[in-house]
């Protein structure tokens, strides 16, 4: 019998699939080619300004409303607690506070970070050609295939080795705990 504190601590992130993403990631493939590129990771990639989500574009949207809808089924995974699903917290309150896009050529990378103070970060991948760089989540590797999104704690330690391809694409965010909206 474990002792009463001991519990099995989860460490993986939570991962689904956007139904039918050929034509959102398309489209949002492209929106992510034409920004006036001003910022870059440690590590080279290209990202956008971190309020992508508020600038009213319809398939940015359609993602960030889907990440939303999935982030009380990611905590019920990541909590695994005992109450049958009752938490002292609303998990409907948890949303999407930035949101950005980046954009990894050959040789582009981002060093080992995480996303500390936020609840929570997704990563949604729009564009993964061949030689596209694994996503690495507490030193474990993750394939990673266009419409994938990966939700995981905000103090997760994650990042990707540099990368093998151009046009790797990603809509990246962190997700915060609102509990007064």
């Amino acid at each position: 019998m474990k002792p009463y504190l001991e519990r099995d601590i989860i460490e993986t992130p939570f991962i689904a699939q956007y139904p039918n993403c050929k034509k959102i990631n398309s489209i949002l493939h492209k929106t992510l080619m034409k920004p006036d590129w001003s910022l870059r990771t440690k590590g080279g990639a290209n990202i956008t300004d971190f309020y992508l989500h508020l600038k009213r574009n319809r398939e940015v949207n359609l993602i960030v409303d889907w990440v939303e809808s999935l982030v009380p089924i990611a905590v019920a995974n990541f909590a695994r607690n005992d109450s049958g699903g009752v938490y002292l917290f609303n998990p409907h309150k948890l949303k999407v506070e930035e949101c950005w896009g980046a954009v990894y050529n050959k040789g582009d990378a981002v060093m080992p970070h995480n996303h500390f103070p936020y609840a929570l970060t997704f990563s949604y991948y729009v564009n993964t050609p061949k030689g596209s760089s694994p996503l690495i989540v507490n030193e474990k590797e993750y394939e990673v295939k266009p419409g994938q999104v990966f939700i995981l704690s905000g103090l997760w330690l994650h990042g990707v080795r540099s990368n093998n391809c151009d046009g790797r694409s990603t809509l990246v965010g962190n997700i915060m705990y609102k509990p007064h909206l």
